[in-house]
């Protein structure tokens, strides 16, 4: 909307223009390359002695950087803030073109008579200000007769004049707004302009009035608005700085990511305060019809698409001062009664694991007829090994490191839930230290970037959910040539293959595996006040025995 654009002016009325102050203290510069500007554009001459980098009193260079937003660092101190404020502003204006005057009424009504965008808006510039959202109704009609992208601008310049703020010209290009003498400022709007003026709200009977008509306009507005804007609080804009303020590794960031680019595509990408609660309610319902191109999505999935929504607007307000008054509209969901029994992973049987371990020396093995080179398909069986005796996560694996095996342990640092923990290295997994030594896991990583093709490298090196993406994907081949259908039966499922195993090795042979030791083992955290004073399993002498003895003690072929 018209009053939650200008991103220019600091809240803080006792701040020089394009000035904010950061919760730390910093003074930050901020000015957005006005749109009309040409990329090509350089600055010759002076510029301000704090930034420039090279002797003499001229810089020649390019000036628009890729964000389109000039932004410096100002310090801590005020007086200084200021002294560097005022010189930055006057170094961008003189490099900018020269604006023109303010457009008197007459002029725009010239500008209407060839054909531009604004015949409703001249209309009123000559009428009371106070009087001219009376005119609401009659500016609606006739914008309705204007090509779509003019009656976008002549909406936005009415409302500009008739109740205050400031609005956005998509085909001028240009900012709007009534100064606080009266007249209307098309792309002439200077630090000289003074703050938007907003109109007051009428009392009485007017009044109820008045707030009828600002929402039609505005309704109006959003109904005609562009599925996908511009604006730098863009949904999009606001993904990488949500992850890295949140410390997401790479993995739950791109999956946020996923999640909110199914609800751009099909509601664009503005900023948040676009977004209705009728907007969340028919994405909802979207996800579980389906369109021609995507299935129904399950009720619980559906759950996470809008949580991950949800968690990105609930943050906003913690960086941008523009979203403290926004809130994610309350959508109800279905509760999932599903327990965890019906929901999780089913392990394989031991006639399934022999047959899976016959299939995999079949497809991977060193005589196998695959696409796959020797070095990938001995990672694999490597991989899949390291699970069953680790309890690792796939991508877990990707990330053990000769570095990761420390006397007869395993150092386990890159956990899901950033919990480090020690296992025994099992006689099962003998040979796993003279892999990583050899490179290992790690060589894999850097295959595409160690091997060349006509002088240069085949590729880029590949990130751990890179490989752990494709361990799944030819692990499903296997799981296929093996004759096992069940959709819960996956490559997690080796995790509670190995749970399974451990509860049947306390069971037949009374070695003590409780609950616990099994939970410290595949590394889930323990909830609860209790965590903070608990010792993991593998952190003691006698704990990392109980494990050895534990793992030692599991066949699977």
């Amino acid at each position: 909307m018209a009053k939650k654009t200008d991103k220019r002016r600091s809240k803080n009325k006792d701040l020089p223009r394009y000035v904010t102050k950061t919760a730390r203290g910093i003074y930050l510069f901020k000015r957005r390359v006005p749109k009309g500007v040409t990329e090509s554009i350089t600055a010759l001459g002076p510029v301000p002695a704090f930034l420039s980098t090279k002797p003499g009193p001229a810089d020649i260079r390019p000036i628009i950087p890729p964000s389109r937003v000039w932004e410096h660092s100002l310090g801590t101190d005020p007086a200084e803030m200021a002294r560097r404020a005022r010189e930055l502003t006057e170094y961008y204006d003189s490099i900018l073109p020269v604006p023109a005057d303010p457009l008197t009424p007459a002029e725009l009504k010239a500008i209407a008579d060839e054909g531009a965008v604004l015949k409703a808006a001249v209309k009123l510039s000559a009428t009371d200000p106070a009087d001219r959202w009376k005119q609401t109704a009659t500016v609606l009609d006739a914008a309705s007769a204007l090509p779509l992208e003019q009656e976008r601008d002549t909406l936005s310049l009415f409302t500009a004049l008739a109740y205050g703020g400031e609005g956005q010209a998509t085909s001028l290009s240009a900012p709007v707004q009534v100064s606080m003498s009266g007249e209307l400022l098309v792309g002439a709007i200077t630090p000289e302009s003074g703050v938007a003026v907003t109109t007051a709200r009428p009392t009485g009977a007017d009044g109820f009035m008045f707030d009828a008509m600002r929402t039609a306009v505005e309704s109006r507005e959003k109904e005609i608005a562009p599925k996908d804007t511009k604006h730098p609080l863009r949904l999009s804009q606001l993904l990488e700085p949500y992850s890295r303020d949140q410390g997401h590794r790479k993995g739950t960031a791109d999956g946020i990511r996923r999640k909110v680019n199914r609800f751009k595509k099909f509601a664009g990408n503005k900023p948040l305060w676009d977004y209705d609660h009728e907007t969340i309610i028919q994405y909802r319902d979207y996800l579980r019809t389906g369109d021609a191109d995507n299935a129904p999505v399950k009720e619980a999935t559906i759950n996470q698409y809008i949580a991950a929504l949800r968690m990105v607007w609930n943050a906003a307000p913690d960086r941008w001062k523009e979203y403290r008054d926004i809130q994610f509209p309350r959508v109800k969901l279905r509760k999932i009664k599903d327990d965890i029994q019906n929901t999780r992973w089913k392990s394989f049987t031991d006639v399934q694991m022999k047959d899976l371990w016959r299939e995999m020396q079949r497809a991977w093995g060193p005589d196998a007829q695959t696409r796959l080179t020797p070095s990938r398909r001995q990672a694999f069986l490597m991989a899949v090994r390291v699970m069953l005796y680790t309890g690792l996560r796939p991508v877990e694996v990707w990330h053990l490191t000769s570095q990761s095996i420390v006397g007869d342990t395993i150092q386990i640092k890159y956990t899901k839930t950033h919990q480090r923990r020690t296992l025994p290295l099992s006689k099962h997994l003998a040979d796993l230290p003279a892999f990583l030594a050899a490179g290992g896991f790690q060589r894999e990583l850097e295959a595409a970037a160690a091997e060349t093709y006509k002088g240069a490298p085949r590729g880029k090196a590949s990130a751990p959910e890179a490989l752990s993406k494709s361990l799944r994907k030819y692990f499903a081949e296997v799981r296929t040539a093996a004759g096992i259908t069940d959709e819960k039966q996956t490559l997690y499922s080796l995790k509670d293959t190995m749970v399974r195993k451990l509860q049947m090795v306390f069971k037949t042979q009374g070695i003590p595996v409780t609950y616990d030791v099994i939970r410290d083992i595949i590394g889930h955290r323990t909830k609860g006040a209790l965590a903070h004073y608990l010792t993991l399993t593998g952190d003691t002498d006698e704990g990392l025995e109980l494990i050895r003895k534990a793992l030692d003690s599991i066949e699977y072929w």
